[in-house]
């Protein structure tokens, strides 16, 4: 019976080596027959598995092979029966983690290009509203205040353009004060006109 179902699991082509043992650590089934009624005593990754009732791996060399070995202890109704031992070629596994390292740097590439090229764009559009709004203000310092701030500055739905729509209520507060000035002025000039008449 036990035989068998090694005989299934190392037909698996990923499999190097399948043994069932016993609780004494002789095999009682296994791929290879002249392993048959080997004890594995000597195994420190057997016995420990068997000692501590846990899964044990650990990478090691096999007819030349790297294969990864797991002693896997086979427990039911809490009473531990004996322990399956099984070595997987590391070959595919090692050419899996290298495809997949390949796939994460690619992956990785094109996340850092993305960020960059957004990051680009975030801050082209930053620095042409800067410097819009630094000309805008440099016009004002100068005493012009007739050009308007461009819409689509005052139409941006983030900071920027709450400073634009600002700078144009400004704009707009400081024509209205200059032609109060200006009408008062013109009333004074024609009061004096009239005075000196």
């Amino acid at each position: 019976m036990y035989q068998e179902v090694i005989e299934d699991l190392s037909s698996n082509e990923e499999v190097m080596y399948a043994g069932y043992m016993d609780n004494n650590y002789n095999y009682i089934a296994n791929n290879d027959p002249d392993y048959i009624g080997k004890n594995m005593s000597d195994e420190v990754a057997v016995v420990d598995s068997f000692k501590e009732k846990r899964v044990i791996g650990s990478n090691k060399e096999y007819d030349g092979f790297e294969v990864y070995d797991i002693v896997y202890p086979v427990i039911i109704d809490g009473e531990q029966l004996g322990a399956l031992k099984i070595g997987f070629y590391l070959d595919n596994v090692n050419t899996a983690i290298k495809n997949n390292i390949i796939i994460i740097g690619l992956i990785g590439l094109l996340v850092i290009g993305l960020l960059v090229f957004t990051l680009y764009r975030s801050s082209k559009e930053i620095l042409t509203a800067l410097n819009s709004l630094k000309a805008d203000t440099e016009m004002m310092a100068k005493g012009d205040f007739s050009l308007d701030v461009p819409e689509e500055f005052q139409a941006r739905e983030d900071e920027f353009g709450e400073i634009a729509r600002a700078n144009m209520n400004m704009k707009k507060s400081i024509r209205n004060i200059l032609r109060d000035v200006i009408t008062r002025a013109e009333v004074v000039a024609a009061h004096s006109e009239e005075l000196t008449a």
